[in-house]
């Protein structure tokens, strides 16, 4: 996905403050509005043409808008909380680090992420030396069918064969260099202790599937569309962070906590 995904929802903000700026036009120009379906082909162009120099020529519009839309939008600690259940006791999600943390930590990912890999060793980090967090990790494949199919084993791996041999998977498939096909489902059929077609059968199971959609509507639901995506507490984080802005904002919500 893209070097900083934390860059999608400011960015997102801008287009629909644009769209909002337009829409202003139109409804000071009700007459224009009405007559838009009549246009030719030409006179819309050199509308558009019209409205985006009228932009440029008053970028204090789209400012204004972003405000307006910045005010709209639903705060992200609210939408944590609004979906505490599914993020922080979904039995269906890999838990790691302390149990008992403080702080949990909520990674979605994509095995064939690049900055998921990134991630790896740093969300590991983070965890092993706090000591005190708790780590749940959603499977997030968005990029593509061997995405799929690797987010398909890991579930099934974790079904079939508990929380050690998920770990040691996920390990496994964030490493992996070469294509996610059945050579690999092999040998993490023979990693986990599975016979091999006993593993392509649970993967495609309707209970996997049902995993994968929850996941997905769970993202939706919250305003994920790339990996990674962290929940930290009660904050909601897009993009690659590193270690340094983890352990921050771990510490931040430890203080909100305490206070």
């Amino acid at each position: 996905m893209l070097g900083n995904v934390a860059l999608q929802p400011g960015l997102s903000r801008l287009i629909r403050a644009c769209i909002l700026a337009v829409s202003s036009l139109l409804v000071a120009a009700p007459a224009l509005a009405s007559d838009l379906t009549n246009l030719t082909d030409r006179e819309r162009a050199a509308l558009g043409n019209e409205i985006r120099q009228y932009i440029l020529d008053n970028p204090e519009l789209v400012f204004e808008a972003i405000i307006l839309l910045q005010s709209a939008e639903p705060d992200n600690r609210f939408l944590v909380e609004s979906y505490s259940d599914e993020l922080f006791a979904d039995e269906n999600s890999w838990q790691g680090g302390n149990p008992d943390g403080d702080i949990t930590v909520v990674e979605f990912l994509d095995y064939r992420c690049g900055y998921c890999r990134m991630s790896q060793d740093i969300v590991s980090e983070l965890v092993g030396s706090d000591g005190n967090i708790r780590l749940v990790l959603k499977e997030f494949p968005i990029l593509g069918i061997e995405s799929e199919v690797a987010s398909r084993a890991a579930i099934s791996v974790l079904r079939l064969a508990g929380n050690s041999a998920y770990k040691a998977v996920h390990d496994k498939l964030m490493s992996h260099a070469g294509p996610f096909d059945a050579f690999l489902i092999a040998e993490v059929a023979e990693m986990s202790g599975l016979e091999p077609a006993a593993l392509e059968a649970e993967m495609s199971s309707e209970p996997v599937g049902a995993i994968l959609l929850a996941n997905r509507t769970l993202a939706s639901e919250l305003g994920i569309s790339g990996t990674p995506a962290f929940v930290i507490g009660g904050e909601l984080m897009f993009g690659f962070m590193t270690l340094e802005q983890m352990a921050a904002v771990v510490e931040q919500e430890r203080t909100k906590v305490i206070n």
